[in-house]
């Protein structure tokens, strides 16, 4: 961010480092970790519809074949 920015507003102390993140419009940041584990969960439940439909039931290796 350029100096002319802050200066006068924020204090600034010698060999400090100013930083700075960018604020997205559209992110209800309030409700961030809300919307994080329903999109965790959804993934997840995906997974699992995924691997329910390639289950193949097992041999059965019980009874001998003559």
């Amino acid at each position: 961010m350029p100096e002319t920015r802050w200066k006068g507003y924020i204090k600034d102390y010698s060999g400090s480092t100013m930083m700075q993140c960018k604020i997205h419009k559209g992110i209800d940041y309030a409700e961030i970790s809300n919307t994080i584990k329903l999109q965790r969960k959804f993934v997840i439940d995906k997974i699992h519809e995924i691997m329910n439909k390639r289950i193949y039931s097992a041999l059965d290796f019980s009874t001998k074949v003559n």
